[in-house]
């Protein structure tokens, strides 16, 4: 595609969102009809919330173009507590939005 000697594109932008815990983790056991998205695992007990920020930032900045944005009344799963950020974060990143 790019031809001899031409260089990739860069890297692509990246979003990571972090929850700020204001919402209860969701229920231990839910009905597989009722789960709004796939099952993940994590390690337990999960850090302390700034560490994971702390985490999460560090993700966010292997990339030149990343960006770590806590969302407000998110819990466990943003894209299911605050499925409107995590929308909008998709959008900015397919729109170059991301700065």
């Amino acid at each position: 595609l790019y031809g001899a000697g031409a260089l990739p594109p860069g890297p692509i932008p990246v979003i990571v969102l972090g929850i700020d815990g204001t919402k209860p983790p969701l229920p231990e056991a839910m009905p597989l009809t009722e789960v709004p998205f796939p099952p993940t695992t994590t390690v337990f007990p999960l850090p302390p919330i700034e560490k994971r920020h702390e985490d999460q930032k560090a993700l966010a900045q292997k990339s030149p173009f990343g960006k770590f944005e806590v969302v407000d009344g998110s819990g466990s799963y943003v894209q299911y507590s605050r499925p409107e950020a995590a929308a909008d974060a998709i959008i900015r990143v397919i729109s170059g939005g991301v700065r």
